[in-house]
């Protein structure tokens, strides 16, 4: 089972492309969201969008977390600036939790 996570969270196109739209998705929710106007009149979507990013990424981090001894060992991923960024990436989320 850890070997086909594996392979398909880093060799499946379909998967990297889905996981590329949705940084670029987030990117513009954020823009979007810094309109005031924009703001008020949609930030409960904004929101729900937001939380399934941050599951999506989440999820897709403690995969790669838990599927690392495969290729170089989970510390090596976790210090990995891949590793780092995806952290980055989710914590602001849990941070107020």
């Amino acid at each position: 089972m850890k070997e086909k996570v594996f392979h398909f969270i880093n060799e499946n196109e379909r998967f990297e492309k889905f996981i590329y739209f949705l940084i670029i998705f987030n990117i513009l929710l954020i823009i979007l969201e810094s309109i005031a106007e924009l703001k008020a009149l949609f930030g409960n979507l904004f929101y729900v969008l937001e939380l399934f990013s941050v599951i999506i990424f989440s999820i897709e981090y403690l995969l790669r977390i838990w599927t690392a001894d495969l290729d170089k060992g989970r510390l090596n991923f976790i210090k990995s600036p891949m590793g780092i960024i995806d952290l980055i990436a989710i914590l602001p989320f849990y941070l107020p939790l």
